[in-house]
């Protein structure tokens, strides 16, 4: 768990699911911005 932290402060947004959880496990590259995502809670 602590690098899916750690990677939080290279992002440029986060989305409501990553929040929640306070962990991304998944970037996507969307309209050049790297934007945080946790497809665990999905």
């Amino acid at each position: 768990m602590p690098l899916k932290r750690a990677v939080l402060r290279l992002l440029d947004d986060l989305s409501p699911a990553m929040v929640a959880t306070g962990a991304a496990n998944t970037v996507i590259l969307r309209e050049g911005r790297r934007v945080g995502e946790n497809a665990d809670s999905a």
